[in-house]
C-alpha cells in the first residue's frame, strides 16, 4: 500500500499566514500539520508516499520534507489548478502501480490513529475504507449513510442526516478507485469530488466500509481551528510528559511559564509571563509581557504587550505600548506591527 497526501489549496481562511507558507506547514503543537500526517502514514507501516500540492507550495512543502527525518520515500506531485480531491487523488494514481492506497488530507489533524483503519481495511478485501466520526451536528458535515455494516450513501450536509457519522478525511481504497475516479463527471460546484468517486464505487457494488476514529479530529483551516488544535495538542503532551518544555539553548530570566509551554532553541524570553497553551518557536523573542494560548513561529518576537490567541508568523514583530489590554493578533511572516492602541478586554 501507498500512501497519498493532498497538501495543495490556497488557505485563504488563513491568511496573512498562507501569504507566505502552506497551510499544511503551520506549526501546531510544535509541528507542522503536515508532519502529524506523515507519522500517521508511518506508524501504519506505509513506506512510499505521494504528495500533491500546487505549484506555490511545491518548494515549501519539498524543503520541509528533505529538511525533515521522515523514514520515508517521498514523490512530489504539482497540481496546476485546485479542481476537487479526485482529480488531485487522480494525479497520484500512475504512482501506485495498481495496488492499494490510503489517501490523506494534508491539513486534516486528529489523534487516535489511523492503523486500525488501514488493518481493517487490509483484512477485508473492501472497495474502499472511510475514517468516520460521532458528531453533535451532522447537518455541518459530509455524512456517511449505513446499512448492515457498509457505507451505502455518502452525503454532503444533509438537512435531515441518517446518521451522525461525519467523513474524517482519511480514506484506504482498493484498485478500484482509479476506475471512479474516472468515470466521475464535475460536481454543481465545477469539481471532481472524491465522494462522488467513493458513491460511484458503491453503486457498482463495491464494498465500502466505514472505520471510526478513537480520538478528536479538526480540520485546520481557519485560525481558530489551527489554536483549537494547537491547544489539543499541547493538552496531550503535557499528560505524556513535562508541562513546560524548555530547549537547553533558549534563555530564560525573571519569567513565570505556565504549563503546557513549549520554548524552542534559541528564543528569549524575559521579565515575561507566558502560558499556557503557548509555543514559543525557535530564535523567537518575549520581553515585558504576558502571553497565553499563542503560537510565535521561529524568530518573532513580542515586546511590552499582552498577547493571547494569536499567532505570529516566521520573523514577525509585535511592539505594544505597555498598556493594559488583550491583544488578538494574526500576524504574517516578516510583519511588524508598533505601540498598537486598539485595546480589548
Amino acid at each position: 500500500m501507498k500512501a497519498v497526501v493532498l497538501s495543495g489549496g490556497h488557505g485563504t481562511r488563513l491568511r496573512p499566514l498562507t501569504y507566505s507558507m502552506p497551510k499544511q506547514l503551520i506549526p501546531v503543537g510544535g509541528q507542522p500539520v503536515l508532519g502529524y500526517v506523515f507519522d500517521d502514514i508511518a506508524e501504519c507501516g506505509i513506506n512510499d508516499v505521494v504528495v500533491i500540492t500546487s505549484p506555490e507550495s511545491r518548494g515549501p512543502v519539498s524543503d520541509f520534507i528533505a529538511d525533515s527525518s521522515f523514514d520515508l520515500d517521498f514523490t512530489v506531485v504539482v497540481q496546476d489548478e485546485p479542481n476537487g480531491l479526485a482529480a488531485a487523488f487522480g494525479l497520484a494514481v500512475p504512482y501506485l502501480d495498481g495496488g492499494p492506497s490510503l489517501l490523506m488530507l494534508g491539513d486534516c489533524l486528529l489523534t487516535g490513529g489511523i492503523k486500525h483503519l488501514v488493518d481493517d481495511h487490509r483484512s477485508s478485501g473492501a472497495a474502499a475504507t472511510i475514517l468516520v466520526r460521532e458528531v453533535d451536528d451532522p447537518s455541518r458535515y459530509g455524512i456517511v449513510s449505513i446499512e448492515h455494516g457498509r457505507i451505502v450513501a455518502l452525503l454532503e450536509k444533509p438537512p435531515d442526516p441518517p446518521t451522525n457519522l461525519a467523513i474524517v478525511g482519511v480514506y484506504a481504497f482498493g484498485p478500484e478507485i482509479a476506475e471512479s475516479v474516472s468515470a466521475i463527471a464535475p460536481s454543481a460546484r465545477g469539481e471532481y469530488e472524491i465522494t462522488d468517486a467513493i458513491q460511484h464505487l458503491v453503486d457498482s457494488g463495491g464494498l465500502v466500509r466505514p472505520a471510526e476514529l478513537n480520538g478528536w479530529w479538526i480540520d485546520t483551516g481557519t485560525v481558530e481551528d489551527v489554536l483549537a488544535g494547537h491547544e489539543r495538542i499541547l493538552s496531550d503532551k503535557r499528560r505524556g510528559g513535562p508541562p513546560v518544555s524548555v530547549h537547553s539553548t533558549a534563555s530564560v530570566s525573571d519569567c513565570e511559564l505556565i504549563g503546557p509551554v513549549v520554548v524552542d532553541a534559541g528564543a528569549t524570553l524575559s521579565d515575561s509571563t507566558v502560558g499556557p497553551f503557548t509555543h514559543v518557536g525557535a530564535g523567537a523573542s518575549v520581553s515585558g509581557s504576558v502571553i497565553t494560548h499563542s503560537i510565535l513561529m521561529p524568530g518573532s518576537k513580542v515586546g511590552n504587550a499582552q498577547v493571547r490567541r494569536s499567532i505570529l508568523g516566521r520573523d514577525a514583530t509585535f511592539l505594544g505600548d505597555g498598556r493594559e489590554g488583550w491583544h488578538h493578533l494574526v500576524l504574517g511572516s516578516d510583519a511588524v506591527v508598533e505601540s498598537q492602541v486598539n485595546h480589548s478586554g
